[in-house]
């Protein structure tokens, strides 16, 4: 699964397992497959993420959307 994170200044794509993203309503944890989506993020939440090598890694989200295919999850953030 690819998680691409984008901003205004930046863009960085990872080969994930799984990613944990935090809304109004509560944390998903979305993985390969998952039924498509889009989500407003949660201001100044983790979105916490573990790389197909079994590394797991985290960042702040000021604000941002995840958009989330069955193989892909794109953050559009705002940075700070």
């Amino acid at each position: 699964m690819e998680l691409i994170i984008s901003s205004p200044m930046h863009k960085k794509k990872h080969d994930i397992a799984w990613v944990e993203l935090i809304s109004s309503v509560g944390n998903m944890i979305i993985q390969s497959n998952h039924a498509p989506m889009v989500m407003r993020l949660e201001k100044k939440s983790q979105v916490v993420y573990g790389l197909t090598s079994g590394k797991q890694e985290s960042l702040t989200v000021e604000f941002g959307v995840a958009h989330i295919t069955r193989e892909s999850v794109l953050l559009l953030l705002v940075d700070k």
